[in-house]
C-alpha cells in the first residue's frame, strides 16, 4: 500500500519486462517500413494493390511489403499495447493506486502529442486512435479472461468482416469508374502529390486540415472495433499469465508458432494469387476474399513473428542480437515521432522532396538507414537518460512531479 510521502515513479529499469521491449522495438521496424512507403505517397493513392505499379521493381518490393509488413506491425503494437495497460494497471493496484484515473490521465496526455503529430507532421498518426480506443479499453479492466476472449472474438469477427466489405466495396468502385472519372480521379492525385512535394510546409498544413483530418477520422470509426479487440488480446494474455516466466512455456509458443504459420501463410499465398487476378472471380467476391484473407493474416502473421522472437530469445546466441531490438522498444514513443520528422524532410516540399521520386526499393534502403541510426544511438541514450525525450515528457505528464532519472541496468 503506498504510504504518505511515498512518491509514486514510474517502472524502472529492472522492472521492465526484456521481451515486450524486444518486441516493441521490432515492430518499430516493421511500422517505419510501411510508413516510409505512405510517405512516399498520398493518402488517395496508398491502399493500391501492389501490382498496379508500373515498374517491375517495384512491384516487387510492393509486394513484398504487403506481405511481410502491412497490417502486421501495427497489429503487433496494438497487442502490446494491451498488454503495456495490464501491467501498468497491475502495478499500481499492487500499491494500492486507483488505476483508471491514472491511465486515463496517461490517454489524454497520448491523445495531446497525437493529435499535434497528426496536425503538424503526418496524417497516417496512430497515437490518436490509440488514445480514443484506450478510454474503451479501460471498461474491461475488471472483466475477467474468458469474458475478455468472447469479446475479442466478437470484435475481431465482425471488425475483420466488416473491414473486408468496405475495402472490397471501394476497390469495385476504383475498377468501375469511367475513364473520365479514372483522369479526375487521377489528376487529383497528382496535384495532391505535387502540393506534398513542391509546395511549402503551410500548403501542406492547410491541406491536412482541410481535407486529410476529416478523411483520417471518418475511417476511425472503421479501425476502433479491430484495435479493441487487439487491445483486449494484450490484456488477455497478462490476466492470464502468458508473459510470466516464458522459459517455462516453450511448448506452448511452439505451438502458437506452428499454427499461425499454417493459417497465415496459405492465406497470404491466396491473398496474393486473387489480388494478382490469377484466380478468376466476380469482381466483388474476388476483392472480398482477397481482403478477408489479408486481414486474417494481419493477425496470424503477427503471432507468428511474436512467437517466433519469443522463441529465438531464449536461445543466447540470439538473445544478443535481438538486444538492439529491446533498446530501441524501450523509446519506442521517441523513435516513432523521429521517423515521422525524418521522413517529412525527407519526402515533403519543406525538405528534399522526394515523394514519388524514387522508387519503393529505395525506400526500403531509407527504412533500414533511419531504423539502423536508431539502433546505434538507443544504448547510448538509455544510459545517459534513462528514457528518451518523448518517454520523460509522457511520464511526467501521468505521474505528475519531477520525475528522478531512473537507475539503469548495467
Amino acid at each position: 500500500m503506498l504510504q504518505s510521502g511515498d512518491r509514486l515513479t514510474p517502472v524502472s529499469a529492472r522492472e521492465r519486462i526484456r521481451e515486450i521491449d524486444m518486441l516493441r522495438g521490432f515492430a518499430l521496424l516493421g511500422v517505419l517500413l510501411v510508413n516510409t512507403q505512405m510517405f512516399n505517397d498520398t493518402l488517395m493513392s496508398f491502399s493500391f494493390s501492389p501490382f498496379t505499379y508500373d515498374s517491375a521493381t517495384d512491384r516487387t518490393a510492393a509486394l513484398l511489403i504487403q506481405v511481410f509488413a502491412t497490417g502486421k506491425f501495427y497489429t503487433l503494437f496494438s497487442f502490446l499495447f494491451g498488454l503495456g495497460f495490464y501491467l501498468f494497471m497491475e502495478r499500481l493496484q499492487q500499491k494500492g493506486v486507483s488505476p483508471i484515473p491514472l491511465f486515463r490521465r496517461r490517454l489524454l496526455y497520448l491523445l495531446f502529442f497525437g493529435v499535434l503529430h497528426m496536425i503538424f507532421f503526418w496524417y497516417g498518426d496512430i497515437l490518436t486512435a490509440y488514445a480514443f480506443t484506450g478510454f474503451l479499453l479501460t471498461l474491461f479492466w475488471k472483466k475477467n479472461p474468458e469474458v475478455l476472449k468472447k469479446w475479442i472474438i466478437i470484435l475481431l469477427l465482425l471488425s475483420t468482416l466488416f473491414l473486408s466489405f468496405i475495402m472490397a466495396g471501394q476497390m469495385v468502385r476504383m475498377d468501375q469508374l469511367s475513364d473520365a472519372q479514372y483522369k479526375a480521379y487521377a489528376a487529383g492525385v497528382q496535384e495532391t502529390v505535387e502540393l506534398y512535394r513542391d509546395g511549402s510546409y503551410l500548403d501542406t498544413l492547410r491541406f491536412r486540415l482541410q481535407y486529410e483530418l476529416k478523411m483520417v477520422y471518418i475511417s476511425f470509426m472503421f479501425w476502433i472495433p479491430k484495435i479493441l479487440a487487439l487491445f483486449l488480446a494484450g490484456l488477455y494474455t497478462g490476466k492470464v499469465g502468458l508473459f510470466r516466466n516464458l522459459s517455462e512455456k516453450k511448448s506452448l509458443i511452439q505451438k502458437y508458432f506452428r499454427r499461425s504459420a499454417f493459417i497465415g501463410w496459405p492465406l497470404t499465398l491466396l491473398y496474393v494469387a486473387l489480388d494478382a487476378g490469377v484466380i478468376p472471380l466476380n469482381p466483388f467476391t474476388e476483392r472480398f476474399i482477397a481482403e478477408l484473407a489479408k486481414e486474417v493474416t494481419t493477425v496470424a502473421v503477427c503471432l507468428f513473428y511474436l512467437t517466433g522472437l519469443l522463441l529465438l530469445w531464449q536461445q543466447p546466441a540470439w538473445r544478443r542480437k535481438l538486444e538492439s531490438f529491446e533498446q530501441v522498444g524501450r523509446l519506442a514513443f521517441t523513435h516513432y515521432l523521429t521517423q515521422s520528422v525524418i521522413l517529412t524532410l525527407l519526402f515533403y516540399g519543406h525538405g528534399l522532396g522526394l515523394m514519388h521520386r524514387i522508387p519503393i526499393w529505395q525506400g526500403v534502403i531509407i527504412t533500414l538507414m533511419i531504423y539502423g541510426l536508431q539502433m546505434i544511438i538507443s544504448r547510448p541514450m538509455l544510459r545517459r537518460w534513462g528514457h528518451g525525450p518523448m518517454e520523460i515528457l509522457w511520464r511526467k505528464g501521468t505521474y505528475g512531479g519531477k520525475l528522478e532519472t531512473l537507475k539503469r541496468v548495467e
